[in-house]
């Protein structure tokens, strides 16, 4: 059993961005009477994941064209690591304008609960583990088989 009650009996988990994989998470987080929203700052997006969806997004070249591609990807880095309210919608402005085609992607990555896992902006997640060097492993993936089976 884990112990919720301080915030330093448990440093949190490194998990993919898969809505089952989160919600089981939840639900098991919720079976100690903790809050839903509380259980999400214990949760650290898989910045593997998230570089695999940057690069097959900026590899189809009718969403990014081959001679702005580092563009592109100068701009991911800034949407995940960017604190300041106006620079993050300055850099979503800057996608959108730039990459039309790529405005359902950003969509997606801008929701709160898988924005908050990822980008530093609207996180919620705990200071300690969002600035703990684990990002993600061969253990970690490992771990979300294990864990994807027994939510299914």
């Amino acid at each position: 059993k884990i112990d919720f009650s301080s915030s330093d009996n448990f440093m949190g988990t490194v998990m993919d961005f898969s809505p089952s994989q989160k919600n089981g998470y939840l639900s098991a987080y919720t079976t100690y009477n903790c809050s839903m929203t509380d259980g999400l700052k214990y949760l650290k997006g898989c910045y593997m994941h998230w570089m695999q969806s940057v690069q097959r997004i900026s590899s189809i070249h009718a969403v990014v064209p081959v001679d702005k591609r580092t563009a592109f990807l100068e701009l991911t880095v800034k949407l995940r690591t960017t604190v300041d309210d106006m620079e993050i919608n300055d850099t979503c402005n800057n996608i959108v304008s730039e990459f039309p085609d790529a405005r359902k992607w950003l969509i997606w990555w801008l929701q709160p609960d898988v924005r908050s896992m990822i980008f530093m902006n609207g996180s919620i997640m705990k200071r300690s583990l969002r600035f703990h060097v684990c990002r993600t492993s061969n253990a970690i993936e490992s771990f979300h088989r294990v864990f994807n089976t027994l939510i299914k």
